[in-house]
């Protein structure tokens, strides 16, 4: 997985989250899928990596060093609507969560990211969904 340094020549998974940890594992999980992945500490770094080019998902952690994954959301929500969005909280972020559900949030994954298979299968289906910009 590339970092925020090393680009990605075109990513279309974007991890966002403040541990290095989560974003090597999860990068290394959907490497594994032959997905370009871009791993980013925080909503300021995805910014300057804006506009990126459909089809693309973000897993982004609820809470950023810089803000709150829900602001993110709405953030790219406003400009590019339909966008694949995943949040991954831990249990007891009960407050986040209902920012959550009121934002509109579909898909909220709970650390330890036991689920996998879930968010493999979020990112295929979110790619396939979406169509590629005209020529």
């Amino acid at each position: 997985m590339s970092t925020g340094s090393q680009l990605s020549p075109s990513p279309r998974v974007y991890v966002i989250d403040p541990d290095p940890a989560i974003r090597d594992s999860l990068g290394g999980l959907l490497g594994l899928m032959d997905l370009p992945v871009l791993g980013l500490d925080g909503a300021q770094s995805f910014r300057r990596h804006w506009p990126v080019t459909p089809p693309f998902a973000v897993l982004c952690a609820g809470a950023l060093r810089d803000g709150r994954g829900v602001a993110l959301y709405e953030w790219i929500q406003s400009r590019s609507p339909g966008c694949a969005f995943a949040l991954t909280l831990s249990r007891h972020e009960h407050q986040l969560q209902r920012e959550a559900n009121r934002a509109g949030i579909e898909h909220i994954f709970f650390k330890p990211l036991l689920q996998t298979g879930a968010i493999e299968q979020f990112v295929e289906a979110s790619l396939a969904h979406q169509e590629l910009p005209q020529k």
